[in-house]
């Protein structure tokens, strides 16, 4: 069933791609699903700077990892520049929904000991090639892969990590964190949650010091990502990519609008407080990797799950791709569904903004009949909706831990 998932995944993307070539560009252009560090317009744009000759990252446009059009410029010269892209996008796609597959194989279910010890029944996880289909055909980010964001690349690398460590290698582990902290910075922020991860599927005695363990991964990450720094900058010739990629998502200095909460925020600020503001805006993303670490470090996926859910909703350019891999994550916890307290709510407000988002970002940028803060409202109903998710989940986790779900009379609190 795997295998024919993962096939049904890629032919449904590849008839996408051919069928219908119009459709990445008209998706392009919907800021729900692009934004400008994982915009396919500007990845076109690097690439063709890239290939004539001219440092990409001059023209203030392009905000993409050099090893993106490395990796491009790599298989066009196998084939052609338009089947190469589609090659990558699939694999990338495929890649994650097969990581995620192993990861459910080897996990079955990362709260079991909790039934255990509660003396209840487990309810059944979902099958490996279920959770892989949920990444394919999620809307979210079968969107992002049609419309070729560059997130797609991303999800693949933690999904990948994620495989990495529920396996115990930890050399895999650490690089393709490293990889993934390269291609948009946030995943750094989970280094010690996947040395949790590593350390409770190595083999390694559970006496042993989790702190030094994750020092060493820490330590290792930091090396591959330093080693992948050096390649970018043999890729792109000099070292402005730095600023470009990683000062732009720290900054959050290009202000073209997107669902999440800066871009309104800044436009409407005084420069002389943007830099205080945009410190505190990325401490705040910072701040809870700490103690979601240190409540759930027995549950390390869960942790990385409420984590990644977090990133999607407070960083400076979140899209439908850092969305998506949030939900695609959620399955893993089945034993916690019948826990929640706010499914529908939660669900109607991430569909409301869902509709109303593409409408009235078109009301406001071509008829002209609204303005930002029609667009800006929606968004704050979307950052709701996620919100009640995420302290959803927390709770339903919570309770488990408690009671195993057992005390009806929680459910009021």
């Amino acid at each position: 069933m795997e295998a024919a998932t993962l096939a049904c995944g890629a032919i449904a993307r590849i008839l996408v791609y051919h069928l219908f070539p119009s459709v990445p560009a008209t998706l392009d252009g919907h800021v729900e699903i692009s934004t400008p560090v994982t915009s396919f317009k500007r990845l076109q744009e690097g690439l063709y700077l890239y290939n004539q000759g001219i440092d990409p990252y001059d023209g203030g446009i392009f905000y993409q990892s050099p090893l993106l059009l490395g990796a491009i410029s790599a298989v066009s010269k196998i084939v052609p520049e338009n089947l190469a892209i589609n090659f990558l996008y699939v694999l990338a796609d495929l890649t994650a929904a097969w990581a995620l597959a192993q990861t459910a194989q080897r996990t079955a279910s990362t709260i079991k000991y909790v039934f255990k010890k509660k003396d209840t029944k487990e309810p059944k996880p979902f099958a490996p090639w279920i959770i892989a289909a949920i990444y394919l055909f999620n809307p979210l980010l079968f969107l992002s892969s049609a419309a070729r964001s560059t997130a797609v690349f991303n999800n693949a690398a933690i999904c990948y990590t994620l495989a990495a460590a529920t396996h115990g290698h930890f050399l895999t582990a650490a690089a393709s964190l490293a990889l993934a902290t390269n291609l948009s910075y946030y995943p750094i922020y989970l280094a010690p949650l996947v040395s949790l991860l590593l350390h409770g599927n190595s083999g390694t005695p559970l006496k042993a010091n989790k702190a030094q363990y994750g020092f060493r991964f820490c330590l290792l990450s930091a090396s591959y990502t330093a080693a992948i720094l050096l390649l970018s900058q043999a890729i792109a010739g000099s070292w402005n990519f730095l600023s470009a990629v990683y000062g732009t998502i720290l900054t959050g200095r290009d202000l073209t609008p997107n669902i999440g909460l800066w871009w309104y925020f800044f436009t409407e600020m005084f420069d002389f407080f943007q830099p205080f503001f945009t410190g505190v805006f990325q401490i705040h993303v910072f701040l809870y990797a700490a103690p979601i670490t240190l409540r759930f470090s027995n549950f390390p996926l869960f942790a990385i799950t409420l984590y990644l859910g977090l990133v999607a909703l407070f960083k400076a350019y979140p899209d439908t791709g850092d969305v998506g891999i949030f939900f695609a994550l959620v399955p893993f916890f089945r034993p916690l569904f019948p826990l929640l307290r706010y499914p529908i709510p939660a669900f109607l407000a991430l569909l409301y903004s869902s509709v109303l988002l593409p409408t009235f970002f078109h009301m406001w940028i071509y008829l002209g009949s609204g303005n930002a803060n029609f667009f800006y409202a929606i968004t704050l109903v979307y950052a709701l909706g996620m919100t009640v998710c995420i302290s959803d989940l927390t709770w339903a986790m919570l309770r488990l831990e408690h009671d195993g779900g057992e005390d009806p009379t929680l459910s009021q609190i």
